[in-house]
C-alpha cells in the first residue's frame, strides 16, 4: 500500500515537539472544488459519507499492510486517495486540484480556511503562524490535530494523526492525514 510515512515531520526523541497549529479534527472536511454544492466529506467519516460525497471512486481495492497485519478499502479519485480500516479514515492524500481541505479557522465566525494542491504555500501563514514559522528543512508545514472531550474547550485530546502539508518550490504539492 502506498502509506506515505511522515518520516519528513519526524523530531528526534531530544528534540522538543514543534509549536504548530492545532486543528479541531471534527471541523476539518474535504470537498470538490470544482462542485460547490457537493456535501463536504469530515475526516471522522465513514466510506458512505465518502461514497455520498464524492460519488463512484476511480478505483476501489482491498490492500494488506504487512506492516499493521490489516486489510484497507482504498478509493482512488483522481487527484485523491482515502483508506479505510473498519469503516474509519485511516488515511488520505490529496496529490492534485480536484479536492480542497477545508479548516477551521481562529475566530468562530469566519469561514473555513482552504488549502489545496497548487496554492502557494505561504498562505499557511496569514492564517496558521506556528504552522508556517515550525515548518521542517524540506518544507513541510504540519498540523496536530485533536478531540474535544464534550463541549469543554479546555479538555483536548490530541490524536495519533495529524495533517502535513507538502510543498514544492513554494507550492503545495500534496496534502497527508495520516499517523
Amino acid at each position: 500500500m502506498c502509506l506515505l510515512l511522515f518520516t519528513a515531520v519526524r523530531f528526534s526523541a531530544h528534540a522538543q515537539e514543534p509549536d504548530v497549529n492545532e486543528l479541531a479534527a471534527d471541523k476539518v472536511t474535504i470537498v470538490r472544488s470544482t462542485d460547490k454544492t457537493a456535501k463536504p466529506f469530515k475526516i471522522f467519516g465513514t466510506e458512505a459519507n465518502l461514497l455520498a460525497a464524492f460519488g463512484k471512486p476511480k478505483s476501489k481495492t482491498i490492500e494488506f499492510s504487512e506492516m499493521d497485519q490489516v486489510n484497507f478499502t482504498v478509493y482512488r479519485y483522481n487527484g485523491g486517495e482515502f483508506s479505510f480500516f473498519a469503516d474509519t479514515l485511516y488515511y488520505f492524500r490529496i496529490t492534485g486540484p480536484a479536492f480542497q481541505v477545508l479548516t477551521p479557522t481562529a475566530s468562530k465566525n469566519a469561514p473555513k480556511y482552504s488549502l489545496k494542491v497548487g496554492d502557494k504555500a505561504n498562505k499557511i501563514k496569514l492564517v496558521y503562524p506556528k504552522t508556517y514559522q515550525a515548518r521542517n528543512s524540506e518544507n513541510v508545514y504540519f498540523f496536530w490535530l485533536y478531540r474535544l472531550a464534550g463541549n469543554n474547550k479546555d479538555n483536548k485530546t490530541r490524536l495519533e494523526r495529524g495533517i502535513g502539508i507538502f510543498t514544492t518550490n513554494g507550492l503545495i504539492t500534496d496534502i497527508v492525514y495520516e499517523e
